[in-house]
């Protein structure tokens, strides 16, 4: 029988889908076995290429074993909002090709996922005085 999962476990556990799968995951883990094959302590190969992209304010490859993805950061300059004219603002969209396998977040897209869980990561509050000089 597996022990239960401590709880900083269950909270990087969020993207499970099920306990049954968090289970076989932490049991393959405590066997020293990964579903690929590898042990747990064998690491894929990782390539990182940055500024692929001329038209962007940064990008990069990052290459892990087999999964590739992509990133173009375009960054805009705009009017703050009518309401808060010494706010600043920024604003985040994520985009992926239409081909790719993203999975599924209980209904979400992995598109929406991710805006959401960026968001808080810019609009946080002590952001203000720094985005107060672009105003």
């Amino acid at each position: 029988r597996l022990a239960p999962a401590p709880q900083s476990v269950s909270r990087v556990c969020v993207c499970m889908s099920s306990t049954a799968e968090l289970a076989y995951t932490l049991e393959g883990v405590a066997q020293g076995m990964r579903e690929d094959g590898r042990a747990r302590l064998d690491l894929r190969h990782l390539a990182i290429e940055c500024s692929i992209f001329a038209h962007t304010c940064g990008s990069a490859r990052v290459t892990l074993g087999n999964t590739e993805a992509i990133v173009g950061v375009v960054a805009e300059l705009s009017e703050p909002e009518s309401d808060a004219p010494d706010a600043g603002r920024i604003s985040v969209s994520v985009g992926a090709a239409g081909n790719l396998a993203l999975p599924d977040y209980g209904g979400t897209d992995a598109v929406t996922f991710l805006e959401a869980a960026l968001a808080p990561l810019y609009s946080h509050k002590a952001l203000g005085p720094a985005l107060r000089p672009l105003c």
